[in-house]
């Protein structure tokens, strides 16, 4: 039997999340993905990677940059009685050159905000720079010579711009590449799945299949199974089904409202 499922017939939710009545099914034996259609309208800076954290600690006279390799980011702060800076990139779809000017704006700002910039000194607190033959970041503390910075690798965006260990600098510069893919890949999840059988990545559940989001922002992704990844168990009786799509972190990603399409093949009794 063949369940055509449309996001816009949902019967409560959103389009990335969302539950929707069918006529009772009983006994179903399997279940598998025939087919998906579905516009890549994901951005790749979200809720849940657009917030990014940095701490100055002020140099004094004969005074060396501290070296906090091995330390947590916790100790850095109360150990060196560093200012944190705390950015929230509003959410979008970036190239690294449009982030790095807008994560720029954010660290002036919340310099002005924390009292950071001295009096006389021009806004250009910080200069954040993008090198495209080396895919990394640099920001030049330009104007707070007496100051070092340090970016913390656990904050989302830190993540995101390559920052990996703690490091103080005048100009800290990213660790690794940076990755502006955001969410690459979609994972399908659903009620009518009891276990994970598609993934080793994460400890995620009731996952139908995951869809690679190989496409352009805006282009359609259309991806269609063979039917070997069918989940089997003892006959159960499906009327309700909950859909979502999910990153690799099990969060519900925002498809910024837009409906897609899922087909399903269900073997029963």
């Amino acid at each position: 039997k063949r369940i055509a499922i449309n996001s816009k017939d949902r019967n409560v939710g959103t389009p990335s999340d969302f539950s929707v009545l069918i006529q009772t099914i009983n006994n179903v034996k399997s279940v598998a993905v025939h087919s998906v259609e579905l516009v890549n309208s994901f951005y790749n800076i979200n809720k849940y990677n657009n917030t990014f954290q940095i701490a100055l600690v002020l140099i004094s006279d004969g005074y060396e940059i501290p070296k906090p390799d091995s330390f947590i980011w916790d100790s850095v702060v109360s150990r060196f009685g560093t200012v944190v800076l705390n950015c929230v990139i509003p959410v979008g779809n970036y190239t690294a050159s449009s982030l790095s000017s807008v994560l720029q704006a954010s660290l002036i700002q919340q310099s002005i905000e924390n009292n950071i910039i001295p009096a006389g000194f021009g806004p250009s607190t910080f200069t954040v720079s993008y090198d495209s033959n080396t895919y990394k970041y640099t920001l030049t503390l330009s104007t707070l010579l007496n100051y070092s910075a340090v970016v913390n690798p656990k904050s989302p965006l830190g993540y995101v711009l390559g920052f990996r260990s703690l490091k103080f600098s005048t100009a800290p510069i990213s660790d690794t590449l940076i990755d502006m893919r955001g969410a690459h890949v979609v994972y399908i999840h659903s009620n009518i799945i009891p276990v994970n059988t598609h993934t080793t990545d994460y400890k995620q559940h009731h996952i139908l299949t995951k869809i690679q989001l190989d496409k352009p922002l805006g282009d359609t992704i259309f991806y269609s199974s063979r039917y070997e990844n069918s989940d089997k168990w003892t006959g159960t009786d499906i009327s309700l089904i909950n859909i979502s799509l999910r990153d690799h972190n099990g969060n519900v990603l925002d498809n910024n409202n837009m409906d897609w399409t899922l087909s399903l093949v269900v073997e029963h009794d």
